[in-house]
């Protein structure tokens, strides 16, 4: 029950986000130059989550690693020293030759839609560091009291600000187009890093001694990276799949089409999968007993953290198959969103989205469970599997068989979304072996020899 209450918040909060994605491109939808605008938007969009990703699983870090003021400053300086390169790397792309070889040159994306592309880097200068603070102290409020209530409400204001947003332009539209999603992210944004902050301040700031005395705790900046960088290439990997699949689609023989069917079939699969990511944060809070994760003795918390899973998968995938396998998913396309002459374009991919349920419950869970044990080192090998996974199914579907459009993109997806997941379960086998071995061979340090009972260990 406690489980349930704890991933419901965020749950919720997840697919509140795609619906307000869903605003946002109904908002483009509802503008001018609406083809242009949306492809440009999305491709925009894709490549700063791409340059985002060392940033983006902060959440994680101050799950696990902020036990003290002493690890927050240590955070916030690794998001100070990323956000500086990852700024640098966007205002080369928006204001240098680097652009036009990235956007018009890899992506063909032409006269129109390349410098839309390039106005929105620049524009979203800001997103990173914003989000990566939300995404910190969201962290640090879940870790101490599990206020995944105060995190879900960060969120949902977010989601309104968004929706406020959209409406309040298409009664008095922007003059430029593109200012409409900008301005709605950006206004969403701000609410929830506010929320977060204030509420850290309100509930932990007080109550989180200054310094730890552990000898794994992150104490600097370079700990800090030894524990995040596997999890930020994760991330870096995951996010460069998809410009990677638009690269791909834009090269076929309406691109620009493609991608924006893409641009807007993603946001509608992602409500009933998404949420499945939040199964990251369950683990860490929930199991911190080095015996109990390491073991999975019957009874224990991670069996009931297991079950807890696949129940979750188990409703997701049902979700899937009443949206994307009924009318649901036309109904939505053309009365939602306002996909109009694109809807038709949208069947293919929205139904192989229907299985990545299975791919991503399986890595979020896995890959909770190496954070909770603080090993993520060997994470970083299914970064390179799943980019290879990716590349090599677009390269075999587009260029040796000849199939285009958003449904070989999506079919990209699932291959590179699959792969990665096989490999984390792989690894994280290997890791739980490794460390029975180490509890075996320190038994005598961890057995009372009066009474034979094991002391557990706090990971915290």
């Amino acid at each position: 029950r406690d489980m349930l209450f704890f991933v419901l918040p965020l749950a919720i909060t997840n697919i509140a986000i795609d619906i307000g994605e869903q605003f946002v491109n109904a908002g483009i939808s509802r503008g001018s130059n609406v083809k242009a605008t949306l492809a440009g938007f999305g491709l925009g969009y894709s490549l700063v989550k791409l340059l985002v990703g060392p940033l983006a699983d902060m959440k994680s870090v101050g799950l696990v690693q902020v036990l003290s003021h002493e690890n927050r400053g240590a955070a916030l300086r690794y998001v100070g020293l990323c956000y500086a390169v990852i700024a640098t790397v966007m205002g080369l792309l928006a204001r240098s030759p680097l652009g036009w070889v990235v956007i018009e040159g890899l992506h063909r994306t032409g006269p129109v839609v390349g410098p839309i592309t390039r106005e929105v880097l620049l524009l979203l200068l800001f997103f990173p560091l914003l989000d990566a603070l939300a995404l910190l102290h969201a962290g640090i409020l879940l870790r101490h009291g599990r206020h995944a209530n105060t995190v879900a409400t960060a969120s949902g204001m977010d989601i309104l600000c968004q929706i406020g947003a959209v409406l309040l332009q298409l009664q008095s539209p922007p003059a430029n187009p593109l200012h409409l999603p900008i301005i709605t992210v950006y206004s969403g944004l701000c609410v929830r890093t506010c929320v977060c902050v204030g509420a850290y301040y309100y509930h932990v700031h007080g109550s989180l001694p200054r310094t730890v005395q552990q000898t794994d705790t992150a104490d600097s900046a370079s700990k800090i990276f030894e524990f995040a960088w596997p999890l930020a290439l994760v991330q870096c990997t995951q996010r460069s799949t998809r410009p990677i699949v638009n690269l791909a689609v834009s090269r076929g023989s309406d691109g620009a089409q493609g991608v924006a069917v893409l641009a807007l079939a993603y946001p509608i699969a992602h409500l009933p999968y998404g949420w499945l990511n939040e199964l990251k944060p369950l683990t860490p809070a929930f199991c911190k007993d080095r015996v109990d994760l390491v073991t999975n003795t019957s009874g224990s918390n991670m069996q009931r953290l297991w079950r807890f899973a696949l129940g979750a998968l188990a409703v997701s995938f049902s979700l899937m198959i009443v949206t994307m396998w009924t009318p649901v998913k036309t109904y939505v396309a053309e009365h939602i969103i306002k996909a109009g002459e694109l809807s038709p374009l949208l069947t293919g991919p929205l139904l192989v989205f229907s299985f990545f349920p299975f791919p991503v419950s399986m890595r979020a869970f896995h890959t909770g469970w190496a954070t909770a044990v603080k090993c993520t080192q060997p994470l970083a090998a299914s970064a390179f599997f799943r980019f290879t996974g990716t590349c090599v199914s677009a390269f075999l579907l587009s260029y040796v068989l000849g199939y285009e459009g958003a449904t070989m993109g999506t079919c990209c997806l699932l291959t590179g979304f699959t792969v990665e997941s096989l490999t984390v379960v792989y690894v994280c086998r290997g890791i739980r072996s490794r460390l029975r071995l180490d509890i075996h061979t320190s038994s005598n340090s961890d057995i009372d020899t009066a009474h034979g009972i094991h002391k557990p260990r706090d990971f915290s």
